[in-house]
């Protein structure tokens, strides 16, 4: 299972757009701890998974209130 091959919809069993309720309670997003900080650590060149996601993931967790820091590293 590949990312960005089609293994989010196999794991989900439908598309984004077909259950969006079931993609919402499984992002991780919404499962973080409060009062915990978050390390976010990227790889520079992963091809896989963009480094937009990590920003928008770091974002995400900055205005929900926690504090966050976005390591890149080269692996």
């Amino acid at each position: 299972m590949a990312l960005g091959r089609g293994a989010a919809q196999e794991l989900m069993g439908a598309a984004s757009d077909e259950q969006p309720e079931r993609y919402a309670a499984a992002s991780p997003m919404q499962g973080l701890p409060r009062g915990i900080r978050q390390l976010i650590v990227h790889a520079i060149d992963d091809s896989a998974m963009h480094i937009e996601r990590s920003r928008t993931d770091a974002v995400a967790a900055r205005f929900g209130g926690l504090e966050e820091r976005l390591a890149l590293q080269r692996f």
